[in-house]
């Protein structure tokens, strides 16, 4: 014989036979609140009522609304072969909607509902989302500026128009902007050394300074290195662009790109005889 149970929770009611009453005491779960109850207690009509009942039922559908109830515990359990050939015969025999219990998914012993399966959890707490992305961006403009920091040589160098911005900028930080300094793009040509016919014990130096990179670089120094017969140093000075250049160049403007200078340096040995020479440039 099979009654109709109704959820004392939501009111919802669905179909249960006798034996399925006699599993773990009549507890089972409604399948629309998951409310715990007493299925005995709750008995609504035999199945001779329900027939009898179904033309009603299906006039007025939206307020009696059935739905399939589930039991404690597991619902991923298989059920025996018989159970699922009584869910079977139960569906064909409601015309109106009305389910059988599953059987045989009730824990062995059973035990009560936990107070957390009938608990709603608050949502979690999130940030903003513009929170976040404010943060990045923060992040962002950080790393941007400390790469610009430390490479505002090389970006003066390559956007001239930005260098004033950065100077500017190095003003309030306390630092500087500098040409590029590549020695390995500045070389002599046609470099000698004579003695001056007119004073007794003064030599001038001649060469040309060609700065061969695509990009201005600062002026380097000049080492001069006059050696004797042994090809030993004896004397060694080094000359400052200051020294060296003409007072129409502006060293801060820097050593145009594929430009040349020529250079009429002259010095004295101290009457030191001289033999040799060597010349190089250094930063």
């Amino acid at each position: 014989m099979r009654s109709i149970v109704r959820c004392p929770a939501c009111q919802t009611q669905f179909l249960v036979s006798d034996e399925q009453l006699q599993q773990h005491e009549g507890k089972v779960r409604c399948g629309q609140c998951m409310h715990v109850f007493d299925a005995k207690t709750q008995l609504g009509g035999s199945l001779t009522e329900i027939q009898q009942a179904e033309h009603s039922v299906k006039s007025d559908t939206e307020k009696n609304s059935i739905n399939k109830a589930s039991v404690l515990a597991h619902e991923t359990k298989k059920f025996p072969p018989q159970a699922e050939e009584a869910a079977s015969e139960s569906e064909a025999n409601s015309p109106f909607g009305l389910m059988n219990l599953a059987y045989g998914a009730v824990a062995p012993h059973p035990a009560p509902a936990s107070p957390a399966e009938n608990m709603k959890l608050p949502p979690a707490h999130t940030h903003p989302q513009w929170a976040w992305r404010s943060a990045v961006f923060f992040l962002f403009m950080a790393a941007m500026l400390q790469s610009t920091y430390y490479s505002r040589d090389q970006i003066a160098s390559a956007a001239p128009k930005i260098k004033p911005y950065l100077e500017l900028a190095c003003k309030h930080l306390n630092c500087s902007i500098r040409l590029p300094q590549h020695i390995e793009l500045i070389v002599f040509d046609d470099s000698n050394i004579q003695e001056d016919e007119t004073y007794s014990g003064l030599m001038q130096l001649s060469c040309t300074l060609i700065n061969k990179a695509s990009f201005v670089q600062a002026y380097p120094n000049l080492e001069l290195t006059l050696t004797n017969t042994d090809d030993e140093a004896i004397l060694r000075k080094v000359f400052t662009p200051k020294e060296y250049l003409t007072t129409d160049k502006d060293i801060s403007a820097g050593f145009s790109a594929e430009d040349e200078i020529k250079i009429k340096l002259p010095f004295t040995t101290l009457d030191t005889p001289v033999v040799g020479y060597r010349l190089f440039v250094t930063y």
